[in-house]
Order: C-alpha cells, then sequence, then structure tokens
C-alpha cells in the first residue's frame, strides 16, 4: 500500500507506535481506481459507496432539467448551484421545489425567489416513551385538551 492509504487507516500512538484509527478519514479513498470515490450516509444505519445523483424533473411536462453527481460524503446543498445555473441558461422560473430535507440548506432555499413554494416532509417529532405534542389537540374554545387515548383534560 501507498503511504496515502495507509494514512487513512493509521495513526501515531502517544508512545510513538502506529495504531489503527478509529472511525474513517474524512476524505478516505475507498477505490484505487477512482479517486473520487467516497463512502456515505442516508441515515445512521445505512451506507453506501460511491456517488449521490441528483435529478431535477419538470413534475408538469416530465423532463428531466438537470443532473448532478458528488461524491457519496458531500451534503447535497452543494450541487444546487450548478443545477440552479442549468436552470437559468434554460430560462426556466421554478414555481414549486420539491426536496428532501437535505436540501434545505442549500443556496436554492436560501436565496429562493419571493414566489417559490418549497415543498419537503417534516422532520418526524419524537419525545421517547412519551407521547410527542402531535398526539394532542388544544380546543380553545372548549378549554379541554385531548390526547391520543380519546380523553380530556381541562385547562386554563
Amino acid at each position: 500500500m501507498g503511504d496515502k492509504c495507509s494514512s487513512q487507516d493509521v495513526e501515531v500512538a502517544g508512545d510513538g507506535s502506529p495504531k489503527l484509527r478509529k472511525g474513517v478519514a474524512k476524505d478516505r479513498r475507498i477505490s484505487i481506481e477512482d479517486a473520487q470515490m467516497r463512502h456515505g450516509r442516508k441515515s445512521r444505519s445505512q451506507r453506501f459507496d460511491g456517488y449521490k445523483r441528483h435529478v431535477l424533473r419538470d413534475l408538469d411536462i416530465g423532463v428531466v432539467r438537470a443532473v448532478g453527481i458528488t461524491p457519496a460524503n458531500l451534503p447535497e446543498s452543494v450541487v444546487t448551484e450548478a443545477i440552479a445555473s442549468d436552470l437559468e441558461s434554460q430560462d426556466v422560473e421554478l414555481q414549486e421545489l420539491h426536496i428532501d430535507r437535505a436540501y434545505l440548506s442549500s443556496q436554492m432555499v436560501k436565496q429562493r425567489p419571493e414566489g417559490l413554494t418549497i415543498i419537503c416532509k417534516a422532520w418526524s417529532v419524537g419525545n421517547g416513551k412519551r407521547f410527542n405534542k402531535t398526539a394532542f389537540v388544544l380546543d380553545w374554545d372548549s378549554h379541554l385538551i385531548r390526547c391520543q387515548e380519546r380523553s380530556e383534560h381541562p385547562f386554563l
């Protein structure tokens, strides 16, 4: 193995001896044939290797307007400037943008025109073993809280 590969997996201990690195080096090269291929994650438990494909499709006419490819370890937001540039060259103005939550930090969302509607799945609400806040309905007129079990409790 070359020095680059070993530096990704080995680090020097306090006593000067080599030891295996815990975890994965940030820019770990996973292919000897493809220098840009990287490890990626969809979630904590779901991992993949390679690249991510980003596709912007016109839902009204079914045409793919722009495509981007990024190494698997890069955030989705880095590709949106290139996608926006592709749309600009086509003289296309978005009315709605249906996105995954990973694109919320992108320039397309942060610097969106006033008329652009962003449609994105909300984060799930959780509260451990307790009821989450969506399990309750506040009836302001009757001053009652209704919970999942259909019981009612007065408030105020």
